[in-house]
């Protein structure tokens, strides 16, 4: 179903200097002296020599280079965490454990058992402090550490990726998720999952199940950052080396915007020839503009470009997008 919200509010959402929202990661813990080694072996970034209290992401691919998913990695002296896609947990287990001959490594799915929120935009570390009773420090993207709340309650957190250019994740345990709701709503606005989607969009941030699936790469979704070209072999590696070296990308995300509806899974076409798909979207009933993401072949990739989706014209943005009115 195609994803609503009005201009207004749209508006609204571009203009918070900060807000908050529910994030429904799955939670891995992955333990055993060749953990680290293990993951390093399947995904794309060079994981081996995360310290304790370091974290990094990286992309998990098959053997055709194919995303599985993208992770966050949270190491510590004696557990790694790996975030994954809300409801992938199971797969991502069960491709490590494929991998799993004689390496001292346990992998558990403890979804169940954590909570985690997101704190976005440039007031997100000041206002955090107003909930936290001990100083969080600005530290590199992933990096852990450990806080506690006003109440008491015991918290890990760290910078993340976001729609904004600061952002910060929260990790408790799921029982005590309700009084950390209850702080970060005293101080900060909420959002629902519906409102960051459209911000998603207009950012160019990839979803699973949409952008992150095994139809695609890492280097077309613009993850690059995600990949270590030095490193040895991992799944997919030789796949995704060729590509970056005989500049083999084939397509690429992008934005899109129609002042008709149009929808995921439609075809995009120039002067008649299939050139990519619409991957996510959203309306905006007011100004009759849909926000789409999409991937688009790249030798047609050029902002401003003019195509169909749909039988509906439609324009070729570079991410992010600006909101037009």
């Amino acid at each position: 179903m195609l994803n609503v919200i009005s201009l207004q509010k749209v508006r609204d959402l571009i203009e918070l200097e900060c807000f908050f929202r529910e994030d429904n990661s799955s939670f891995i813990e992955l333990t055993g002296n060749d953990a680290l080694d293990l993951l390093n072996r399947l995904s794309t970034n060079d994981i081996k020599k995360l310290k304790a209290n370091e974290g990094i992401g990286t992309v998990l691919t098959n053997n055709k280079g194919r995303i599985i998913d993208v992770l966050t990695l949270l190491n510590s002296e004696n557990k790694t965490i790996c975030l994954s896609s809300e409801g992938n947990a199971a797969n991502v287990i069960q491709w490590i454990k494929k991998y799993i001959i004689m390496d001292d490594v346990r992998i558990m799915n403890r979804s169940e058992e954590y909570a985690l929120f997101e704190v976005h935009g440039e007031l997100s570390h000041e206002l955090l402090i107003r909930v936290l009773d001990n100083e969080i420090t600005i530290t590199p993207l992933f990096h852990p550490q450990k806080c506690v709340t006003r109440g008491g309650l015991e918290v890990l957190v760290f910078r993340t990726d976001s729609v904004r250019d600061l952002a910060y994740k929260l990790i408790i345990e799921k029982k005590f998720a309700s009084d950390v709701n209850n702080l970060l709503s005293n101080e900060i606005t909420k959002i629902s999952e519906s409102e960051y989607e459209s911000l998603k969009i207009m950012k160019g941030l990839p979803t699973f199940g949409r952008e992150l699936t095994d139809d695609f790469n890492p280097l077309e979704l613009g993850l690059v950052h995600l990949v270590n070209f030095k490193k040895g072999c991992y799944i997919g590696q030789e796949v995704i080396a060729r590509l970056d070296s005989y500049n083999k990308v084939k397509q690429h995300l992008a934005g899109l915007t129609s002042k008709e509806r149009i929808a995921q899974g439609d075809t995009i076409q120039i002067e008649g020839k299939d050139i990519g798909v619409i991957t996510s979207a959203f309306s905006i009933p007011d100004s009759g503009i849909t926000y789409c993401l999409g991937f688009v072949r790249t030798e047609f990739l050029q902002d401003g470009a003019k195509g169909k989706a749909n039988s509906h014209d439609v324009t070729i943005h570079t991410l992010p997008m600006r909101l037009d009115e």
